[in-house]
């Protein structure tokens, strides 16, 4: 028994299944399952009851999991206090962000990034979920936020915050309620990012999954461009309110929350995994993950 295998079964345990703790990792599915059973094995115990609709805890899987989830957290802050021990803090740092997430973080982001850290020289880029992992992979940048389901064994990925997703309209369009089926999705015009984009992937899979037709009329990559057209009037999008906050405040656009199924999507922070930490950065992730509070909940 080792801390790796803990540290997978508690991510198990915590998402009730192998699929979501192996995206929330950010490795196979395959290697999440061989590292509890490898852990069952050496304990010679069942530590889940494994059922169609994911994992529940054994009784035996309860004590361990109480015990291994604090000493987990006792370790990671050893770690945390042992790399934060010195006066140095680390002089520049890059962060990537998905352009939804920039768009409402950026700014109280470097605030407060300034404020507990003056000497700090700041770098912010955006990307799509695969380009930044590809960016966090390659040294290019030190920590990512971006969406589950584009992980890497290069970095170590950590729940933030869950968003969900809205239908969003030009305000010219018949008045949306507050909550719209998914079904409706049929019934109007589309205008998503292309099929390489992890957005467009969730919808495809949903519409899949329940038989639904879409009308994709128009593919752009790039939020600006979606809601500029949205706000011509041209389509309906799909997009957290987060963003949009001004346009919906200024009824440029009006939004429409996504049910039956609800339709989410959750938010990780990436740090390297392939590289030596360095001093400080902890500290740093703590300003992102309290500032990212703002754009959702768990």
């Amino acid at each position: 028994m080792h801390s790796q295998q803990l540290d997978y079964f508690c991510k198990v345990a915590e998402c009730g299944s192998f699929s979501r703790a192996a995206i929330a990792i950010g490795i196979n599915q395959s290697a999440v399952s061989r590292h509890v059973r490898n852990l069952e094995e050496s304990l010679k115990a069942q530590l889940f009851y494994r059922n169609g609709r994911g994992v529940l805890l054994t009784e035996v899987g309860k004590r361990l999991f109480d015990r291994a989830s604090r000493a987990l957290r006792e370790i990671a802050a050893a770690e945390d206090e042992v790399l934060n021990s010195g006066k140095d803090v680390v002089s520049s740092v890059v962060i990537g962000m998905t352009p939804t997430v920039s768009r409402v973080l950026v700014q109280p982001m470097a605030r407060q990034l300034l404020s507990a850290f003056p000497a700090i020289k700041l770098r912010f880029v955006e990307g799509f979920s695969g380009t930044l992992v590809e960016w966090l992979d390659a040294g290019r940048i030190d920590i990512a936020i971006l969406y589950s389901g584009r992980g890497s064994a290069g970095m170590n990925p950590e729940l933030l915050v869950k968003e969900r997703l809205c239908l969003v309209a030009s305000a010219k369009e018949p008045k949306l309620r507050m909550k719209t089926p998914a079904a409706f999705l049929e019934k109007v015009p589309l205008i998503l990012p292309s099929r390489t984009q992890g957005l467009r992937q969730l919808i495809e899979g949903i519409a899949l999954e329940h038989n639904l037709k879409l009308n994709v009329i128009i593919e752009a990559d790039s939020l600006g461009s979606l809601l500029a057209l949205v706000k011509a009037g041209l389509g309906y999008t799909i997009l957290p309110a987060a963003p949009i906050r001004e346009e919906l405040a200024r009824r440029d656009v009006q939004a429409s929350l996504l049910v039956q199924p609800e339709v989410t999507r959750t938010l990780i922070l990436a740090t390297p995994a392939n590289r030596p930490k360095v001093r400080g950065l902890g500290q740093i992730a703590k300003v992102v993950k309290k500032e990212m509070k703002r754009f959702g909940e768990v």
